[in-house]
């Protein structure tokens, strides 16, 4: 059985630069990461990241909406600062890790909120289960 955790992606940080044109980058694993928040009813659980994230953002600076992101989130890469807590949520009652080792970000769009900020929007999969998120970008 799957107990969903509360996870927020506030860690998937897409920055954007203004003077490029069209562009393809791969996520770097070695300095980026997820971060991820569980609740406990309404009181924070846990929270933690997951590392080694890999992935592409492509790039159109004359057509932004055009542009996407994929990214790929190795779950038992998971770490909430107490090693008996992360076998916990590692295992089948949680991430089942064993089961499921990866969780995936797939953009379906970005466009722009009505105070200018750029929203990327796309699906999030987590145990074959999927579910749409809009994620704010960070510019410069």
């Amino acid at each position: 059985m799957i107990k969903f955790c509360s996870i927020s992606a506030c860690a998937l940080l897409f920055v954007i630069p203004t003077a490029a044109l069209s562009k393809s980058w791969t996520i770097d694993r070695s300095k980026s990461h997820v971060e991820f928040v569980a609740l406990r009813g309404s009181r924070l659980g846990a929270k933690g990241t997951f590392r080694n994230i890999t992935g592409t953002i492509l790039f159109d600076g004359r057509n932004i909406e055009t542009s996407s992101v994929s990214a790929q989130i190795p779950l038992d890469t998971l770490e909430s600062g107490i090693a008996a807590r992360d076998d916990d949520l590692k295992g089948p009652k949680f991430f089942n890790t064993a089961l499921y080792p990866k969780a995936f970000f797939r953009s379906l769009k970005i466009s722009k909120n009505k105070d200018g900020k750029h929203i990327l929007s796309g699906t999030f999969e987590l145990h074959g289960l999927k579910r749409n998120l809009d994620l704010t970008l960070l510019e410069p």
